[in-house]
């Protein structure tokens, strides 16, 4: 997915307004502050969207998954997951008619149940994860403080192909290749068909809301850099690890001492001497021509 995103990035036309954009520098770091912005907020984002689900997902009552991520080590084949629940939500009037029930009244749920409340979630973090990266494509159109991101958006055909292969494949592999990469297995025997209706809703407005992120992150504001000139500069990483980000200028004073020790050496004041010397004899031997 990453190759393919990669690619429909790639295949974007160079438009008018790149003439009124400022150059970069030589030596700047690929990844600007605008972009090292833009990658925190929708990583964080995105753990805000799949940890909770992972965690108190069963508590969601129309996932009907309540024995999603309920442990099950040192536990027996028989033994009734019930109390480790979340209560019975997903049980009403109809599911209580085909649910068996153990010695003390409690709904019966198997360790199996338990296997495919966890698939339930599993699939729908992972189909989060996966729209959330198709619709930061959108955003990643525009990576130097532009606004409006679906500029252009209709005149690249490779990029809407290559995003439109890349939903047809997701939904595949999520209603009918679920067996494979240990989501919900597609069995009309079993009554399962893939992932629910109800977790591809919650799917795709946790994803599509990666757009409307994508606009706030421009309300947070990011250092203005120069364009770095000189080779000897940190990158912008470096910078933050070390806590350099507001020392630019003692870098500047360094560079210049050291440019000025230089030009002050011993040796280059003898070429000067030298050059100077030559530039008097030839003004002499003018001078001379001149005379006779």
């Amino acid at each position: 997915m990453d190759t393919l995103a990669a690619l429909a990035l790639g295949t974007e036309k160079p438009t008018t307004q790149l003439l009124d954009r400022k150059p970069f520098g030589r030596y700047d770091s690929l990844i600007s502050y605008l972009m090292l912005r833009n990658i925190l907020v929708q990583a964080i984002y995105q753990c805000v969207c799949c940890l909770p689900l992972m965690f108190a997902g069963k508590y969601i009552p129309f996932l009907h998954a309540p024995c999603a991520f309920v442990k099950t080590i040192s536990s027996t084949p028989s033994e009734n997951f019930y109390e480790h629940c979340a209560s019975n939500i997903r049980d009403t009037s109809e599911a209580l008619e085909d649910r068996t029930y153990d010695r003390f009244g409690q709904p019966y749920y198997s360790l199996e149940d338990v296997q495919q409340d966890t698939e339930v979630i599993q699939t729908i973090i992972f189909n989060i994860f996966v729209f959330c990266q198709v619709f930061n494509m959108i955003n990643s159109r525009r990576v130097n403080g532009e606004h409006n991101v679906f500029a252009g958006l209709f005149t690249n055909f490779m990029f809407l192909g290559i995003m439109a292969f890349i939903c047809i494949m997701q939904v595949v592999i999520v209603q009918f290749l679920g067996i494979l990469f240990g989501g919900v297995e597609f069995n009309p025997g079993k009554g399962t068909y893939g992932l629910s209706w109800q977790g591809w809703i919650i799917s795709l407005i946790l994803s599509a809301l990666t757009l409307l992120v994508g606009q706030i992150c421009f309300f947070i504001p990011v250092p203005k850099t120069k364009p770095k000139k000189f080779k000897g500069e940190d990158s912008i990483i470096t910078k933050i690890l070390e806590c350099k980000c507001f020392k630019k200028e003692e870098k500047y004073e360094e560079f210049e001492n050291k440019h000025n020790d230089k030009e002050n050496s011993p040796l280059v004041e003898k070429v000067k001497m030298k050059k100077k010397v030559k530039k008097i004899k030839k003004v002499e031997a003018m001078t001379k021509i001149k005379l006779n």
